[in-house]
């Protein structure tokens, strides 16, 4: 069964602002593979849950899927879709979720694969997500990329829709282009 929700856990959207606090134009145009750079996204998009869960672990209330768009730093425009196995107390209004995947993929196909894992607090309409995330891979520059960092996402149930910032720090290579 299809369920759209926005975001009663999830990543929201991935949108990107391309800076943050003490990141130089240098860091941003010319990641070096021994050198953090400073990520920030802002993002926003549509999602929905399937219950039962498909390839969750017991307890699972239902796997989430997300599909949105938005601009990321190191990525320019992105397109994301975010799937993971979401665990939720009715009693308490609170659940957590992942691990689960997250994929970027910037108009020019370079792709960071990210891993996220979290927690939500939803009171019956709104949910608050609070998310950590860490690359498992990448393709194009991104090709042994590392690094990883948070997420903060607000999203409204009824009208499935949401938006969030994502912030933190990756290592890669900017003039890693082989292997798209």
């Amino acid at each position: 069964m299809r369920i759209h929700l926005f975001r009663l856990l999830g990543v929201g959207a991935l949108a990107v602002a391309l800076t943050l606090p003490g990141a130089s134009l240098a860091d941003a145009n010319h990641g070096q593979p021994d050198h953090a750079v400073p990520v920030k996204a802002v993002f926003e998009g549509s999602d929905y849950i399937v219950m039962p869960p498909t390839d969750c672990p017991p307890g699972a209330w239902w796997r989430y899927f997300f599909e949105g768009t938005g601009q990321m730093s190191h990525l320019g425009r992105v397109h994301i879709d975010v799937t993971h196995c979401t665990t939720f107390d009715p009693a308490t209004g609170t659940g957590f979720f992942g691990p689960g995947t997250m994929t970027v993929t910037a108009m020019n196909g370079d792709v960071l694969v990210l891993e996220d894992t979290g927690t939500f607090v939803f009171d019956g309409v709104d949910s608050q997500i609070d998310l950590h995330w860490t690359v498992l891979e990448g393709t194009g520059r991104f090709v042994g990329a590392t690094g990883g960092g948070d997420a903060s996402v607000a999203t409204n149930v009824p009208t499935a829709s949401g938006a969030g910032e994502m912030w933190g720090s990756i290592i890669y290579d900017a003039s890693n282009r082989a292997g798209r």
